[in-house]
């Protein structure tokens, strides 16, 4: 049912009750989309939702910032260290680049004395990721952060998690809070990458590592999917009534046909 609801964007529209459908043009508008892009950008956080909800079918793809691997450093026994070692364990899959590894080499130069890393433990970190990650050279730039202040890594944080043209679900996990906030909805930003990328989830290294402990379920929990969450459980229970109906009607002919009726 999924794959139909891409190529019929405007039938969902009239599937949906005149109060959700006036609220789905107005948050439209204010996003400056018509309405069969943005409720198809809507039934992309519900199949993201529900690959999610289903589990992955193999190891959880994360991408880990500069600023997780440097907390690992930091607290050899903290969350950030336990995320790097499920990435040794291969329990997640991790991509990562030379603009990240980048990154982590020069934060020292930046940090407090008491918060600086010597270089050799940063290379041995490196080292150790490097033996379990996909690691790419070069990252196109397919999103520029708003508030990237710090020669485009943020940015290519983002652009290495979203670049997969299958757009696997994908986590980042990250303590930078520029990158953390593109989870609010409430902010243009948030709200326009939450309806670009649906498949992309940002955390911190507490709430990553806190979820597996509690052994709940890995859900796209976004704003975007709250708020929008009902609009979008709408679409599918009516799409489904929809076509459930039509095939008891074609079921129904081909009994008629049968019978001689």
């Amino acid at each position: 049912m999924i794959g139909d609801l891409e190529k019929r964007p405007l039938a969902l529209v009239a599937l949906l009750s005149h109060a959700a459908e006036a609220a789905l043009k107005q948050r439209a508008d204010a996003l400056q989309l018509d309405m069969p892009t943005y409720v198809a950008r809507l039934v992309e956080h519900l199949a993201a939702s529900m690959v999610r909800s289903h589990g992955p079918t193999g190891p959880e793809r994360v991408v880990l910032d500069a600023s997780a691997y440097y907390n690992a450093l930091l607290d050899p026994k903290g969350y950030a260290a336990n995320c790097v070692a499920r990435v040794e364990a291969r329990e997640v899959e991790v991509f990562t680049s030379r603009g990240i590894f980048a990154e982590l080499r020069e934060m020292p130069r930046t940090l407090p004395d008491e918060e600086k890393v010597a270089p050799e433990h940063i290379e041995e970190l490196i080292e150790r990721v490097s033996r379990h990650a996909e690691f790419f050279e070069d990252v196109p730039t397919l999103y520029q952060h708003p508030e990237d202040d710090f020669a485009g890594f943020a940015s290519e944080t983002i652009s290495l998690a979203v670049h997969d043209e299958h757009r696997v679900p994908t986590t980042i996990i990250t303590n930078d809070l520029s990158l953390l906030d593109l989870m609010e909805v409430e902010s243009d930003e948030g709200w326009d990458f939450q309806c670009r990328f649906p498949h992309i989830r940002i955390v911190d290294p507490d709430t990553f590592v806190q979820e597996r402990a509690d052994r709940r379920p890995t859900t796209n929990r976004s704003p975007a999917n709250e708020i929008e969450g009902d609009h979008v459980r709408e679409v599918a229970v009516r799409m489904e009534e929809s076509d459930r109906h039509q095939r008891m009607m074609e079921r129904s002919k081909t009994q008629g046909k049968e019978q001689g009726l």
